[in-house]
């Protein structure tokens, strides 16, 4: 586009150039020369200015809070992550939040014609073999796992031998490399869910027909900030015994598009200390994050 506007110019000022040269001497062709010269420039960089920015999507695969609030896809971490990222007028992209079911984007990764960012993941959600095709950002949030139970049948999480026996309730798409085993084995036994939601309701719920759920920190938070019904029932047992370590979430970028990856990188560091940003993750009760 860019090439096109400057072949126009050219061709357009080449025209009047040949034509006011013939009327004028030599000092005035030469004054003339140089203001053709310097419109051919300035045409240049109003064509760079207004040049279209390459649009990316900023995909979600984890279909529960904070990271997306809703089956339309219009409220979550992912949409604010996508705004704050917006804000830069002078950035050569614009983010389109997106969310996907795993399957898809796993689809997608594998394709590689997709220009795109994978939001909210971390290296341990992905096989070895996968991890080192990508680069990682660094951190922009921080998270961990944790067992979850009916208070009324409580299953008070210390290893994975104690989980033997037990019904999970899962999501569709979900990967938990340790219970893997298990469940192959039919020591644990996965019953899978559409949403995060469903799953907690099938085990806090009047049915409660499972036994735990493993949810993140972070949607723990996000149902007692905004008081969700399914934490302010209080039918929910939290083991002390964490799941699993701390682990960062990251952006997950092709390798292909290094300068992407490299712009991104930078955005996180402004994102990090930048106060409007504070106040998003308060507000999705992200506040340990400070």
């Amino acid at each position: 586009m860019i090439l096109n506007k400057l072949c126009t110019v050219v061709i357009n000022s080449a025209a009047i150039l040949r034509e006011s040269l013939a009327k004028v001497n030599l000092f005035k062709q030469k004054k003339l020369l140089q203001i053709i010269c310097f419109l051919i420039l300035m045409s240049n960089l109003h064509a760079i200015a207004f040049e279209e920015k390459v649009q990316i999507l900023l995909v979600n695969y984890n279909n529960s809070a904070p990271w997306n609030v809703n089956k339309d896809n219009t409220e979550g971490l992912n949409v604010e992550l996508a705004n704050f990222l917006n804000r830069d007028k002078k950035s050569p992209y614009t983010f389109k939040p997106e969310f996907y079911p795993r399957k898809r984007v796993d689809y997608l990764l594998e394709k590689k014609d997709v220009p795109m960012v994978i939001a909210w993941v971390n290296q341990k959600f992905f096989p070895n073999d996968f991890v080192d095709k990508f680069y990682w950002t660094k951190n922009i949030t921080e998270d961990f796992q944790v067992v979850g139970s009916n208070k009324n049948k409580i299953v008070e999480y210390q290893n994975l031998e104690s989980l033997v026996g037990k019904k999970f309730s899962a999501v569709f798409g979900t990967r938990y490399k340790t219970l893997e085993p298990y469940i192959r084995k039919g020591k644990i036994i996965r019953v899978d869910s559409y949403r995060f939601d469903e799953a907690l309701t099938k085990v806090i719920g009047n049915e409660n027909s499972l036994d735990f759920f493993i949810l993140e920190n972070s949607f723990l938070q996000y149902l007692k900030k905004r008081n969700n019904i399914l934490f302010s029932n209080k039918n929910i047992y939290i083991a002390k015994q964490p799941f699993s370590p701390p682990y960062g979430r990251h952006l997950m970028v092709a390798k292909s598009d290094k300068m992407l990856f490299q712009y991104l990188n930078a955005k996180i560091e402004e994102l990090n200390i930048d106060k409007d940003w504070k106040k998003i993750l308060r507000e999705y009760g992200q506040s340990n994050q400070e």
